[in-house]
């Protein structure tokens, strides 16, 4: 059996093949039983769906579909693993390009419309910012996406896009490598550098502002996290010097000597509260009126991120393998997910319906928090993930892979899964 899936335009209020087409051919009665492979493994309502994904996958070739309706899907190196006989109901689709058009198949073929025009420039415009490097990225409020690509300790590309045109609207060159990006205020954009400073940008035409330099108002280690304190005038930065620093737009107003290990993430909270987490093992909650400490909460590893899933629950992600579900009046632990990989990243996106968490291992996994069930894997690479940021304007994730301090970000679109 043939079945052709292909990538339509709409025009009209009609549908006209583009030249992006796949015929799946069915491979009877094989399973593939292991993971050489492996691309992404999803459920999927029917077997269009399943290989709707495989379509819109460039590295795709191969698809399983179970009775159960489980879908899995493989690039070209499943070849290498061993075909099994299954039962009569899962089997094994081949993909490969269409050098045929509609008309060329009979009544035993079947299309599907997967994309109008307007998703497909946003594909190709995703594939536009990733060629042109990404190594950290971030969701304006103003709908636009700005972007940062650091190929060297004393280079950053920064440049904002225009997610209503597809266009770049501006790129500035800085000299020193950006690790991090915050919007402050719907104006100024809030740099975070490897080497400890921070530096405010105007957001309309990407000139700075001012620029922290002097040791007393630096950080002396790569700037990891920046949140607005949600009182209209500070914001927070981390870094792997162990302290917190607050700054207005303007000028640097206090250091908090908060951790004896580098500080990965940092959480605003409720109740004029706000939270750091380190690698020395603890979550720190401080006041944000004086910056003194309230309490510590101790854990069994380093701490990676801090989530608020909603007014009485904070998601945390420690390394060594474990999600924990926290209540945020008591702190205790309402639920634990394990994993069997050490955890770098995670985040919530769609509503706070979903969770991510970045793996050691290039895993990327996704549950759904309304009962933590597991929804989706997908693994593009052996990289660990050490960030990861949901680009909502479309429906996309960036995922961000570090080996030997080279960082590198890929973009994965969400079309095919939500």
């Amino acid at each position: 059996m043939i079945l052709s899936i292909g990538l339509f335009s709409s025009f009209i209020g009609f549908y006209h093949a583009i030249s992006i087409s796949f015929i799946y051919t069915k491979l009877l009665n094989l399973d593939l039983k292991n993971d050489h492979g492996l691309l992404i493994s999803l459920n999927a309502n029917n077997i269009l769906k399943c290989l709707d994904s495989c379509n819109k996958i460039k590295h795709c070739v191969f698809v399983l579909f179970d009775s159960e309706k489980n879908c899995r899907l493989f690039d070209q190196n499943a070849e290498n693993g061993t075909l099994i006989k299954s039962d009569d109901e899962s089997f094994v689709w081949k993909k490969k390009l269409n050098l045929y058009n509609e008309s060329g198949f009979g009544s035993s073929s079947t299309h599907l419309s997967t994309s109008n025009s307007i998703l497909f420039d946003k594909e190709k415009f995703l594939s536009k910012i990733e060629s042109q490097g990404i190594t950290v990225i971030l969701d304006l409020s103003s709908k636009n996406i700005v972007t940062s690509y650091s190929n060297s300790s004393f280079f950053s590309l920064i440049s904002i896009w225009n997610t209503t045109s597809f266009s770049l609207i501006k790129s500035s060159v800085y000299g020193f490598a950006i690790s991090c990006l915050f919007e402050f205020s719907n104006s100024y954009l809030i740099t975070g550098l490897n080497n400890g400073k921070i530096v405010i940008w105007n957001l309309l035409n990407l000139n700075v502002i001012k620029e922290f330099v002097l040791n007393s108002e630096k950080h002396s280690g790569r700037v990891t996290s920046i949140i607005d304190l949600k009182d209209g005038r500070f914001a927070s930065s981390s870094s792997f010097d162990k302290t917190i620093r607050i700054w207005d737009t303007m000028q640097h107003i206090s250091i908090i000597n908060a951790h004896d290990s580098n500080i990965n993430t940092l959480i605003d909270l409720e109740g004029g509260l706000f939270a750091s987490g380190s690698d020395d093992n603890t979550i720190n909650v401080w006041y944000k009126s004086n910056f003194s400490l309230v309490r510590t909460i101790n854990q069994p590893s380093q701490v990676r991120s801090l989530i608020k899933l909603n007014k009485t629950d904070l998601i945390l992600a420690l390394k060594k393998m474990e999600v924990k579900i926290l209540d945020l009046i008591t702190w205790s632990e309402k639920k634990t997910i394990n994993f069997v990989q050490q955890i770098f990243s995670a985040i919530v996106f769609l509503e706070r319906k979903y969770l991510a968490v970045g793996l050691n291992d290039g895993s990327l996994e996704i549950f759904e928090t309304s009962n933590f069930n597991q929804f989706l894997t997908t693994k593009n690479d052996t990289r660990l993930i050490y960030s990861i940021q949901y680009l909502s304007n479309f429906n996309s994730i960036s995922i961000c892979f570090e080996a030997s301090f080279i960082y590198e970000c890929n973009l994965l679109s969400l079309s095919s899964y939500f």
